[in-house]
């Protein structure tokens, strides 16, 4: 997996925490992670520890690049074959060193929530694909167009790769942000357990 987006830099394992700490902020009141961890306090305190995690998963599995040393904003893509949220994968990635300060029920609603996106994944996307799991930029800096930056740059690389880009979305501000970059929606339906809708996006392959 060739590291060719010049214009972004690649996020290691060190910078794990803090990138993690980006996407939290960028993400404080997701409908995804209020599934999540319904209590907003509850949510704030625990959400850094998660995407901890999901940053570290991204960094073994797939790719995380951020907009510069400084983390302005922070992308996770996973090629297809890495997609599946296995728990093995998860605790590789330092899920047991947070079970406690996470919590066994938001665990337990990760994993629900996480078995019903692997279902649709598998049902939509049988192909290899590039599938975009994170892309946020820290409250600071947002609307400077450091999204635009990390969003492009990734799919640059999944043109090169010619193949197609996958993801979900729980917003429809999102919803519209995808279909300006060529994604279809493919799937609307509800998370389980919540009132919150959920798109299922994908963007054909180019060449």
């Amino acid at each position: 997996m060739s590291d060719d987006s010049d214009n972004l830099v690649r996020v290691t394992k060190s910078q794990a925490k803090a990138a993690g700490n980006v996407l939290a902020q960028a993400f404080a009141d997701y409908p995804l992670h209020v599934a999540f961890i319904p209590d907003g306090y509850e949510r704030k305190k625990k959400s850094p520890y998660f995407l901890e995690v999901f940053v570290r998963y991204g960094i073994l599995y797939g790719v995380v690049y951020a907009t510069s040393p400084k983390l302005e904003g922070v992308i996770i893509w996973l090629p297809s074959e890495n997609a599946d949220y296995a728990i093995w994968k998860m605790i590789r990635s330092g899920m047991l060193s947070y079970l406690f300060k996470i919590g066994i029920k938001t665990i337990l609603r990760m994993i629900s929530v996480g078995n019903f996106l692997n279902s649709l994944h598998k049902r939509y996307a049988p192909f290899r694909h590039w599938y975009g799991w994170y892309v946020g930029v820290s409250p600071e800096f947002q609307g400077k167009g450091y999204g635009k930056i990390l969003i492009e740059a990734m799919l640059a690389k999944a043109d090169k790769d010619k193949l197609p880009c996958y993801g979900e979305t729980h917003t429809l501000e999102d919803v519209a942000l995808w279909e300006r970059y060529g994604f279809k929606i493919i799937d609307e339906s509800i998370l389980p357990g919540t009132e919150f809708k959920q798109w299922v996006v994908l963007r054909d392959k180019v060449g």
